[in-house]
């Protein structure tokens, strides 16, 4: 900036000064930043109307400008912990920077965890011991971290063997997937198998007369090396025989549907109860198995073909 001079008296003169302060003769008017920094004596001869003339001096100090340095060493960070920064020059000042970044406005500290992934001009503002100002930036990026998400748990009945689609799908950074089960059973097989875009589009099979939990998990890669790969559970439980179940008819005739059961379908062990519904269980594709049958009134099983019920007591 510059600096103005206060001139009180005789204002016909020139103003001067040794060699590095650079002041302008006529208005007295230094340049600050032009100037080298130091302590100065400044001279103004003058001369009043009746030609009697005169001199006054007073002396002037430009220090130097204020400097600092800051800097975030692990930029790029992941979504996790803290980030100290690092400041070289005047310290005791303040940082700021836009919404989304938490940190210590006196310490610099970000909190990762809690700020939203972006990118952020950090500001540091000081004042250093002469009353001197400086203000100094740096940039600094949170990455997200890889997430993922599945299905709720899921009870089936499986009378005969299951494919289908798990569900799942990816978020954050994950660009991938993997599908991994537990127990490890040759009843159980997953295509594709490794990691893959689309976790969504993997197809299990479970081959008929499994009886048990599967814990399906997807495991996500970690892209931006966070060293934290995202994962997730979900259940799967295959009920064999039940104790129990009553026909609903709730889907159609199909006396092997098990969502027209309370219970899944009746097996060698299961007591049935047959109730009236505008759908009356129809055994046409295969052989029934129960354990004792209650036919209520206003109900019928029918059975076509050669087709039998094995009722068992």
């Amino acid at each position: 900036g510059t600096a103005a001079v206060t001139l009180t008296g005789t204002a016909s003169g020139t103003y001067s000064s040794t060699v590095g302060l650079t002041i302008d003769g006529v208005t007295g008017e230094i340049d600050l930043v032009a100037s080298t920094p130091g302590t100065y004596t400044v001279t103004f001869p003058f001369t009043d109307g009746n030609g009697c003339s005169g001199s006054t001096s007073t002396s002037v100090t430009i220090h130097p400008l204020s400097t600092a340095t800051i800097s975030y060493a692990g930029t790029p960070y992941c979504a996790t912990g803290t980030a100290a920064v690092t400041l070289t020059g005047t310290a005791g000042g303040t940082y700021s920077s836009t919404a989304g970044l938490n940190f210590n406005g006196t310490a610099g500290e970000i909190d990762l965890a809690t700020s939203t992934p972006g990118t952020y001009t950090v500001t540091y503002n000081f004042t250093d011991g002469n009353g001197c100002s400086g203000s100094t930036n740096t940039s600094v990026t949170i990455n997200v971290l890889p997430s993922v998400t599945v299905s709720t748990d899921t009870t089936l009945c499986l009378p005969s063997a299951f494919n289908g689609l798990l569900s799942g799908s990816l978020g954050g950074s994950a660009t991938q997937g993997e599908w991994t089960f537990t127990p490890n059973s040759p009843d159980i097989t997953l295509s594709p198998t490794g990691f893959t875009n689309n976790p969504g589009g993997v197809t299990v099979t479970i081959a008929s007369g499994f009886i048990g939990t599967i814990a399906f998990t997807l495991t996500s890669n970690d892209p931006n090396g966070c060293g934290a790969a995202a994962s997730a559970t979900s259940n799967v439980t295959i009920l064999g025989d039940q104790a129990a179940t009553t026909w609903t008819g709730a889907i159609d005739d199909n006396w092997h549907e098990p969502d027209n059961w309370t219970n899944c379908v009746p097996g060698p062990t299961t007591v049935t109860t047959i109730a009236a519904t505008a759908n009356n269980p129809r055994i046409t594709a295969a052989d029934a198995d129960c354990f004792n049958i209650e036919v209520q009134n206003g109900a019928q099983v029918e059975i076509t073909g050669s087709l039998q019920l094995n009722v068992y007591e």
